[in-house]
């Protein structure tokens, strides 16, 4: 299974940013040949690809990567993706990493590759969504998130975004979404969803997703919990962290509707600002079995 997960520490090579999996950011030396090289000639596999991957043992393979870095010799990651033909000829590719990567869009050539089925496009600089991600059908974890210092700018999702029907992980975090997308709730296969850091005031329509195991909604506007949530039966982990206290009229009222939720261990309550710890107490016992964190 081709795939483009590397770790900048197994290639010998220091790009001045020390992050927990030693990924470089594509750009800061150049690496867009690398990109096609290791994904094409290569064919390096990761056991798990939402994480760093372990690999370049081999010195050769290890000289190999880092002459393709050193050959490059323009800065500009997009347009070397519009050109890497060999990139775009290997249309077995399941599973590809532009995180990183300063990107403001996506080569059209991207829908080439129908069989991709992750997609890592996440601390980018997007403005929109890129349509071309939506046809893609195959795709099953797509990660387009960010944090406070690096983020996206999306506030809307476009409409075909509901042909990514497969989708079973996504990472939509720290963006600029005012809302749950409507084009979220067809998307029934989805066990894990990430909204951390966006704007979102309302969460209706979120009861739609049935099979949620995974749900972050911290650090957004909420003010209530919608009713459909008590829906989400398959629920494991729910984090409801505020930057500040939380907005909601009535924290107890809101907390109760998660009573009902049998498969609930794991819950996230940051900042909430409880009065005392009588009433943290409280809170603790009705949710018994759940092991919450403030």
């Amino acid at each position: 299974m081709p795939t483009l997960k590397y770790s900048c520490k197994q290639l010998g090579i220091d790009d001045g940013i020390n992050t927990p999996d030693c990924t470089p950011r594509m750009g800061s030396y150049k690496s867009p040949g690398f990109l096609a090289d290791m994904l094409i000639k290569y064919h390096i596999k990761t056991a798990h690809p939402k994480f760093a991957a372990t690999f370049a043992s081999d010195a050769e393979l290890k000289k190999s990567l880092i002459n393709a870095i050193n050959a490059i010799n323009t800065p500009k990651y997009e347009e070397v993706l519009k050109t890497t033909s060999k990139l775009w000829k290997d249309e077995n590719i399941t599973t590809l990493d532009l995180k990183r990567g300063k990107l403001k869009e996506l080569p059209e050539n991207l829908a080439k590759l129908k069989k991709l089925k992750v997609l890592d496009i996440s601390f980018n600089e997007f403005k929109q969504f890129p349509e071309v991600v939506c046809g893609l059908p195959a795709l099953e974890e797509l990660y387009f998130g960010g944090d406070f210092g690096i983020r996206s700018r999306v506030k809307s999702l476009p409409a075909d975004f509901t042909n990514l029907k497969n989708l079973r992980e996504l990472d939509l975090s720290y963006n600029m979404l005012p809302e749950l997308p409507t084009v979220l709730t067809g998307l029934i296969k989805l066990e894990w969803l990430n909204l951390q850091g966006n704007d979102i005031k309302s969460l209706n329509g979120i009861g739609e997703l049935v099979n949620l195991e995974v749900l972050n909604i911290a650090y957004n506007q909420l003010t209530a919990l919608p009713d459909e949530i008590t829906k989400l039966q398959n629920l494991t982990e729910l984090n409801l962290s505020c930057k500040s206290s939380p907005k909601f009229k009535n924290k107890n009222l809101e907390l109760k509707k998660l009573q009902t939720l049998p498969n609930l261990k794991s819950l996230a309550l940051i900042n909430w600002g409880f009065e005392s710890p009588a009433e943290e107490g409280k809170i603790i016992g009705s949710l018994k079995g759940i092991k919450i964190k403030f």
